[in-house]
C-alpha cells in the first residue's frame, strides 16, 4: 500500500490498489507454550468497498504506525529520505525501510544485547 487513506468505495480493489484497513484484533488461540501460533484476526473493512465471506482469501500488506517512523527518524537523525537496503536487495528510502519492511516494535535480541 501506498496510502494511508482508504481508496472510494467506487475503485476497483485490486493486488496493485490494495485496500487500506485498520487491524481491530489479534488474540492468540493457542495455549502458552504451544508449538504452534494461531490467531483470531478482526480487520476492520468499512468504508474500503471490500466484502469478505468465510473461506475468501485475503492479503495482507502490514505497516507501521506512521508517527512512531517519524519519531524514530527524528530520533536517529534522518529525515526520511536517506537510501537504505531493502529486505529484497534493493534499495529504499529509510522512511519506507521503516514504514512497511522492519519490525520497530519488538526489538530483537541482538538490538537489546548491544544496548546492555
Amino acid at each position: 500500500p501506498s496510502s494511508t487513506a482508504a481508496p472510494a468505495a467506487t475503485a476497483a480493489v485490486t493486488r496493485d490498489r490494495p485496500a487500506v484497513a485498520r487491524l481491530l484484533v489479534n488474540r492468540p488461540l493457542n495455549g502458552l507454550g504451544s508449538a504452534k501460533d494461531t490467531r483470531h484476526i478482526e480487520i476492520d473493512l468499512r468504508g474500503t468497498g471490500v466484502t469478505y465471506k468465510v473461506g475468501d482469501a485475503l492479503g495482507v500488506w502490514p505497516e507501521n504506525d506512521v508517527q512512531l517512523v517519524r519519531r524514530i527518524l527524528d530520533r536517529i537523525g534522518c529525515v526520511g529520505s536517506e537510501d537504505v537496503a531493502s529486505i529484497d536487495g534493493t534499495h529504499t528510502s529509510c522512511f519506507d525501510a521503516l514504514l512497511r519492511q522492519r519490525v520497530i516494535t519488538s526489538p530483537s535480541e541482538s538490538l537489546i544485547e548491544l544496548l546492555i
